[in-house]
């Protein structure tokens, strides 16, 4: 029933998606939702797969992390602004949401250098 997409129109839905997650992402002032997007972008990144869901700040992060297909300074940024949205309920700080506002908007995580 559904039509297999072959690489060039697959890779430009994955090209398209990314233009409209950054877009989204350089607007964006929740903090959750920079999250979100950030690790949207991330995991399309290293794994040229679409993810969406209620499983990004958990499983989705922790896959990122554990395959160290992020650096780890990255992946602790990341994590402790998790959780501190999931369980702290806390604040983050303007300096940490822009911070990983730039890992979203990078092209190579693996060469993004963290302040």
């Amino acid at each position: 029933p559904f039509k297999k997409l072959d690489k060039k129109a697959e890779k430009q839905l994955l090209f398209r998606r990314r233009c409209l997650l950054q877009d989204k992402l350089q607007t964006e002032q929740d903090p959750r939702i920079v999250l979100e997007l950030t690790i949207m972008l991330l995991y399309q990144q290293a794994r040229q797969c679409v993810v969406n869901g209620s499983l990004l700040l958990g499983p989705i992060l922790n896959m990122l992390k554990e395959e160290r297909k992020i650096p780890k300074p990255v992946s602790e940024m990341l994590e402790k602004a998790a959780n501190c949205l999931e369980q702290d309920g806390e604040e983050i700080d303007d300096a940490l949401v822009e911070s990983i506002r730039q890992c979203g908007m990078t092209k190579d995580i693996s060469k993004h250098q963290v302040q």
